[in-house]
């Protein structure tokens, strides 16, 4: 009588693994569908329930071929070849996978999701698949730290395409994004935001031949601010934003042959393009093709550098063309606002006489726009420079009043949080000197004044002013020469109503 064989002895009597059907089936689906994209099958990228259709295309296949396996076999041969077939299909599987996502940059699942969907399909125990957790976990990490390409496309003219590789700005590898600017085929892509076949931003001229920048966007993720060149409604939020990515940048007529035309394209283009990988708008994108930088902090990593190499390009570009600060362009005011924008966001590293000093330059030619003086103000007051400070605030209020501007939210709200919330340092006070210039300046004639006592009061109990007694004298008295502005208008409008 022969004596029933354990577990272990089972285990190991399994005779050498052959190349089963689902085997088979799987790399015969990987190759078809592999050589039917690169021969411009796009539709097997398209998600369904957030897996591409050539993934569905490779699972039922295999799911197909189990079944008809399955069928023709007894339920123990059926268990033991699936057992074995399914551990043969892992190890060449976690090999190919290794492989291809090393020459494709694909994003792979977490390993428990693979992990279910392979025992749910192939009936292999816990145990078995919990052996290939520690390959697949490799692979995920060494995805995970690998840089990522942000990638512009460019479809333009011949001499204008070299112009602007030419021009392309670089990363440090230490940032973990690797920064490629690429020609396109002329004409080969179209302008949807939501799709941009792998580019991060698509530099093309229009029909009337204004100069584009376009960035991928998903309605549900869209942008903070749709395009730089164009002024967003007045805020305190818009005058101090704390997003800067954009759906697209509009330069008009650009001659790239002019000298810093062409940098300041560039530059602009991948500040928008790093941007655009921001994890608020990529949230919304089929992860396989971009994937959210970790770090968007503007005073380190990637759009630091990004917007750091801007505004050199840009004081770059007033030096080059003095003239320019009287005659400016469109390109150059995009410039400039975008880069006073990101000035303004860095209260830690940039030192405050080089924020100012970009500020400054970024206002020149703009002194009309309220926006651009306030920002200025904020930074002079950041610098120490009270009475200069308080001359833009000043004229920022006549702006607001000659012009009849309004704000779009009430910025007495945010004058509030930045008393209570604000961070010691010059920056602080100057947000809050420039959001009382936006009170004094669009509210009612003597609305500011009637604030008065209650955001003195606030000063009086903020946690970070405690102690810093010069500071809050130096508010009081931006709120006396508003107050004093402001009687003077009320004094001329009762003589011209006379």
């Amino acid at each position: 009588m022969t004596e029933p064989r354990s577990n272990e002895d089972s285990r190991t009597s399994i005779p050498p693994v052959n190349v089963g059907p689902r085997t088979l089936a799987f790399l015969w689906s990987c190759a078809g569908v592999s050589t039917s994209y690169v021969l411009g099958a796009s539709a097997l990228e398209r998600p369904l329930i957030g897996i591409p259709a050539g993934l569905w295309l490779i699972a039922g296949t295999v799911l197909g071929t189990h079944a008809i396996t399955k069928r023709s076999e007894s339920a123990e041969q059926g268990s033991e070849n699936s057992t074995s077939n399914a551990a043969a299909f892992l190890n060449r599987a976690q090999a190919r996978l290794l492989a291809f996502d090393t020459a494709t940059g694909l994003e792979l699942p977490r390993w428990d999701a693979v992990e279910n969907g392979l025992r749910e399909v192939t009936r292999l125990p816990a145990r078995t698949a919990q052996m290939f957790a520690p390959g697949v976990s490799r692979l995920i990490e060494r995805r995970a730290n690998r840089p990522v390409t942000v990638k512009v496309g460019v479809d333009l003219s011949e001499s204008d395409t070299r112009r602007i590789l030419g021009a392309a700005p670089s990363i440090s590898a230490a940032s973990g994004v690797r920064l490629s600017f690429v020609r396109v085929p002329a004409g080969a892509l179209n302008t949807a935001r939501e799709d941009l076949s792998g580019l991060d931003g698509l530099i093309r001229r229009g029909s009337d031949g204004d100069l584009f920048v376009f960035v991928p966007e998903s309605p549900s993720h869209p942008a903070s601010w749709f395009d730089w060149s164009i002024q967003p409604p007045l805020s305190f939020a818009t005058v101090f934003p704390t997003r800067l990515d954009c759906a697209q940048v509009e330069f008009g007529r650009v001659d790239l042959s002019t000298p810093g035309n062409a940098d300041l394209v560039a530059g602009l283009s991948a500040a928008a393009a790093v941007l655009s990988r921001s994890p608020h708008r990529v949230s919304g994108s089929a992860p396989w093709r971009r994937r959210a930088l970790s770090n968007i902090d503007p005073e380190q990593g990637p759009v630091a550098e990004v917007f750091g190499e801007l505004s050199r390009r840009f004081e770059a570009a007033t030096k080059q063309n003095p003239a320019g600060l009287s005659d400016r362009t469109r390109l150059f005011d995009t410039a400039a606002r975008i880069v006073s924008a990101w000035a303004l966001l860095c209260d830690r590293t940039l030192p405050a006489e080089r924020r100012e000093h970009i500020a400054q330059l970024a206002s020149e030619g703009l002194e009309q726009e309220p926006t651009q003086v306030l920002r200025l103000a904020a930074a002079q007051f950041a610098a120490g420079d009270d009475n200069a400070g308080l001359r833009s605030l000043l004229w920022a209020r006549r702006c607001l009043r000659s012009s009849g501007a309004q704000c779009a939210v009430d910025p007495l709200a945010f004058i509030q949080s930045e008393i209570e919330h604000g961070r010691a340092g010059g920056l602080s006070i100057g947000r809050v000197a420039a959001g009382l210039a936006l009170l004094w300046g669009t509210g009612e004639l003597g609305r500011g004044n009637y604030l008065r006592d209650d955001i003195a009061d606030d000063l009086r109990h903020s946690n970070w002013l405690a102690g810093r007694d010069q500071d809050i004298a130096l508010i009081d008295h931006v709120m006396n020469e508003l107050d004093s502005a402001e009687h003077q208008d009320s004094e001329l409008l009762l003589r011209r109503a006379a």
